[in-house]
This record gives structure tokens, sequence and C-alpha cells, in this order.
């Protein structure tokens, strides 16, 4: 088999869709990943693993034609915690990955399976199977370039927006918005927690908790006042949108956030 024509299913668990990005709520799977395709994801989660801090453990499954393998951003690395068993390691570069699960062994074609509508030895070919072999291997190198195409548009489109529709208020309303949602909202006070600092000038706090309750993260955000669904929100700089639930309650990121203090 070459390697030229794997084709991989990447899963990601708390990264974004380009690697770029690193948190709880980022994940992502793309479908028919070429080699080259996962070299450059490679190169761009060896660049992120470098940022990450614990206690994220971002992770990158790659499923094949040669097996299952799971690269691990782990300490400023790259790990790969789960290989075959003929090969097992610690730290490893995105050519080393692509080694591995792009070896295929034996390059001989295993034979056909017997079986209902198997080929046989004894039968005859087709009149005009020459001509139908080329038209099936046209069919299938233009399908394999419609999804790769397709595959290199998801990797390197744009981030989506994450604020739905929503209409901006004028001045006055929002004056009453920012009094009115001002505050301090949770979501716990574990590790992993949030919290949100909501200033009457509409600027936000965003604080994430370690462990024993203490701030770890902090991200700043300015927000304008607005309307989404018939509901008061806050749109941040961010281009996420901060919704008010009711008025003990916001709600950012899908994560709901209850009022503890003024």
């Amino acid at each position: 088999m070459s390697t030229n024509s794997l084709l991989f299913t990447v899963t990601l668990k708390q990264l974004s869709a380009d690697c770029t990005k690193a948190g709880a709520d980022q994940k992502g799977q793309l479908f028919y990943v070429s080699p080259d395709q996962l070299r450059k994801l490679l190169h761009v989660l060896e660049a992120t693993a470098a940022t990450i801090e614990p206690p994220l453990e971002p992770e990158m499954r790659i499923e094949g034609p040669t097996g299952k393998f799971v690269v691990r951003a782990k300490l400023g690395e790259m790990q790969l915690v789960s290989w075959s068993s003929a090969h097992r390691g610690g730290k490893v570069g995105p050519e080393d990955v692509l080694a591995a699960v792009t070896s295929t062994g034996d390059d001989e074609a295993p034979a056909p399976k017997a079986g209902k509508g198997a080929p046989t030895a004894a039968r005859a070919p087709r009149a005009g199977g020459k001509r139908d072999n080329k038209l099936t291997l046209v069919g299938l190198g233009l399908a394999i370039v419609a999804v790769n195409a397709f595959t290199i548009w998801f990797i390197t489109r744009p981030p989506r927006t994450l604020a739905d529709s929503y209409t901006l208020l004028p001045t006055s309303e929002a004056e009453r918005v920012f009094n009115a949602v001002a505050g301090f909202y949770e979501t716990g006070r574990g590790s992993g927690d949030r919290r949100l600092e909501i200033a009457k000038d509409g600027s936000v706090q965003r604080i994430k908790f370690g462990a024993s309750g203490a701030p770890r993260d902090k991200q700043a955000f300015t927000t304008k006042a607005a309307e989404a669904e018939g509901k008061s929100a806050l749109v941040t700089n961010k281009k996420s949108l901060i919704r008010v639930k009711d008025p003990t309650a916001v709600m950012l990121y899908g994560d709901t956030y209850q009022k503890v203090s003024n």
C-alpha cells in the first residue's frame, strides 16, 4: 500500500480543529486526512504544545488503515501515549509520529477474501473489463481529490464566530442593561470552574480557578449591550455572546454562571 494513498480520521480533544488553540471546551474531528495534511497538523500541535499548562492534556487521536494512535500534548512536548505493541515511547516529533502512522509493513496488497460476490480464479473476465477498470480508477481519483479539497478547506477556514444573531442597543438602553447585569457570577469554586466579573461600564473579567479555588487564568473583555432572541445580552470583543438568562444567571460558551454578589 502506498503511503500517499493513506487517509486518516483525526479526533481532537481539548484542541481546536486547526490545533492552534487548547481548552477544555475545544474539540473537533477531521475525516479523510492525507499524510501531508497530517504532517502540517502535527507541526502546529508541536508549537501549541509548548504553550499548554496543566491540567490541560490535549490529545490527537489518529485512526487509519495502519492502526490507532494517540498523541498527547503534555509538559511542553508531544508524547506518544498509545502505540502498537511493537512501538512504545515518550517524547516524539511530528516526523516520528508520521513515520509510525504511515508504516504499512508489507507493501503487497492482501488477497481478497472469498465470499459472496468475490471474484474467483475460474471466473472469466467480463468483456470491456479494462475500460471499466480505467473508469473506476478515474472515479476514485476524482473522489480523493474532492475529499482532500474539503479537508484542506475545513482545516484552513476562518474560525466561526461564537456570537449568534443580535441587535446592538442604543446608549440609553445599554446603560440600563449594564446596570442590571453588573455583578460577580460563578460556575462553582472547584478546580476548572470559572468566574465572571461584569462591571457597570461593560468591562468583563473571566477567571478560571485552580486548586483550592485559587484564581489561575484571567481574560479581559470589553462588551456592548445587545438583544438576542428577545433577551438582553453582552457582545464581547472576542465575538462571543454573554446571554442574560434571568436576573441571577448568565451564560457564556454554553456554561451557566450563577450570580454570587453585586
